[in-house]
């Protein structure tokens, strides 16, 4: 989750202290990020099974506040809880197993004490160095002796890689440790072995010139909170009666068309990936698109949400800013919802919309038919994948994953050319075609040489030499609508939507075969 901002997080670390016994190790945390610590190490040379609900409550207000937890040497702890990264010394696990068993959007951190370990250590899955002890210590029994500021120069001339002095580092001497060199400080005793934990952080924040944090408390009233989110602008249109305790009253359709979706945190999005904001505007592009691909214009939608300890009010209110932006472009209302406690955040919603008297289905496909897309394929999954290996350089291709849209422009000119099988491509354009072909008891050919490939698709694929047709073929969640047609009815859809391409065609059914010419997967959401 914080691997992209990693530097900005490692200027002031805390590492709790299992020696101070006047004081919880949850509270030290409290009291250190209050006065502005930047990310978190649990270490507790001492722990015991029945430290492990201390354990989860230290990473709940840390997620909370959007502060990465780490978790010292115990990588099966570090697994168990899901915490944002590992700090291995020299005589735990190697980076690469650590890397193996926690993931690759994990931060691992290892300590280095001299130039030997620094010599000898691969860096290679490494994502910080803990650098020390650079003052003399007593707070670790085992620490070597002091490397000095000079051994801090040396050492941050020879790597990329940040690096956080540790051991000794007090008020008086933090800020010469980054004048020498070091991205940041850590500490232990500079802070537990004061007399008020929160005075001292405040003052070590100061001298790192770090803004103090504005603590964030999780979701508690959900009464006052449906009050805060009434005051958007969607709760205030195109319905009869707005949205009281129980419903709303919308006004007569003629031909009703009612759609649901679901996002769940981990499945559908992952706060790594994408803000609050983001999450709730795509939430609304998910849930219109079966609206477009239905040729029914959106009314009104009807929002679930469950919530988490580590989600904020503040954090919600963002959810709905995102919600409320994208409802504004199509002019449709929030007629209400309802929200409970979750064990992670999801969104379902129930959108409403007025249908055309064509209403479009998969299993008008019939033989001969050419099988065609409104627009450019796959180029959110390749968005995903950037996200997930923090590639920089593709911000059109996040973009494709962060903000799609519904097509309701396309929706209406294929009603307008009396288009009969819609579906829009979610599952990606093998998933999709297969639900036509099953739906309509036909085989579809896939002809490569006719799909059209976005350059910035090109362009990743060249450059990390992979297969855009792959992309094309597997990904998910582009939005565009797959649709069935005759050549001179594609000439003159063509002629509207200029990014529109055949796909293939339409032929008997073959036994046991739904899709010719080309293998592929749906894209499964359960992954």
């Amino acid at each position: 989750m914080y691997k992209k901002n990693l530097k900005r997080h490692l200027k002031f670390y805390f590492i709790t202290d299992h020696q101070n016994t006047n004081i919880s190790m949850l509270e030290q945390v409290k009291e250190a990020v209050l006065g502005g610590a930047t990310i978190v190490q649990y270490r507790n040379k001492n722990f015991l099974p029945g430290h492990i609900d201390e354990v989860y409550e230290i990473k709940k207000f840390l997620k909370l506040n959007k502060i990465p937890f780490i978790i010292n040497d115990n990588i099966l702890l570090a697994k168990a809880v899901d915490a944002d990264g590992i700090h291995l010394g020299q005589d735990d696990f190697s980076p690469a197993s650590a890397r193996n068993i926690i993931g690759k959007n994990k931060i691992i951190g290892i300590s280095v004490s001299d130039l030997y370990e620094f010599e000898n250590t691969d860096f290679s899955q490494c994502d910080y160095i803990g650098l020390g002890p650079v003052f003399p210590t007593n707070t670790k029994k085992d620490a070597k002796k002091a490397c000095g500021l000079d051994f801090v120069s040396k050492i941050t001339s020879k790597t990329t890689l940040p690096v956080v002095g540790i051991g000794g580092i007090n008020i008086k001497n933090c800020s010469s440790v980054i004048e020498a060199g070091a991205l940041g400080i850590c500490v232990i005793s500079a802070l537990t072995g004061q007399n008020n934990i929160f005075k001292a952080s405040k003052e070590l924040s100061s001298a790192l010139k770090i803004s103090l944090p504005q603590i964030r408390e999780k979701w508690k009233n959900e009464f006052e909170l449906i009050n805060k989110l009434c005051r958007f602008d969607s709760f205030n249109k195109n319905l009869k009666i707005s949205a009281g305790d129980d419903a709303a009253l919308l006004f007569a359709m003629k031909n009703p068309v009612i759609s649901t979706d679901t996002q769940r945190e981990d499945i559908h999005f992952r706060l790594s990936w994408q803000s609050f904001h983001e999450i709730g505007f795509k939430a609304v592009s998910v849930c219109l698109s079966d609206l477009a691909a239905s040729y029914a214009k959106p009314v009104s939608v009807f929002i679930n949400l469950g919530l988490p300890e580590y989600v904020s009010d503040e954090d919600v209110l963002e959810i709905y800013r995102g919600i409320d932006e994208n409802l504004s472009i199509y002019n449709c209302s929030i007629g209400g919802g309802n929200i409970s406690s979750s064990e992670k955040l999801s969104i379902d919603l129930f959108a409403v919309g007025e249908g055309s008297e064509i209403f479009p289905k998969r299993s008008e496909a019939k033989e001969g038919d050419l099988i065609c897309s409104t627009g450019f394929l796959g180029l959110s999954r390749a968005g995903l994948e950037i996200l997930d290996n923090n590639i920089e350089g593709y911000d059109f291709l996040i973009n494709a994953f962060k903000r799609p849209a519904p097509k309701f422009f396309q929706s209406e000119i294929l009603k307008e050319s009396g288009i009969n099988c819609v579906t829009d491509i979610s599952d990606g354009l093998y998933g999709d075609l297969s639900h036509i072909a099953k739906a309509s008891e036909i085989t579809v050919v896939i002809d490569n040489s006719n799909i059209l490939i976005h350059p910035e698709l090109q362009r990743y694929c060249k450059n990390h030499n992979k297969n855009p047709i792959e992309y094309i073929i597997s990904g998910g969640e582009d939005y565009e609508l797959l649709f069935t047609c005759s050549i001179s009815e594609f000439e003159e859809i063509k002629n509207k939507i200029p990014d529109a391409f055949i796909a293939g065609k339409a032929v008997r059914q073959r036994k046991d075969l739904i899709i010719s010419e080309i293998t592929g997967e749906s894209f499964d959401h359960g992954k």
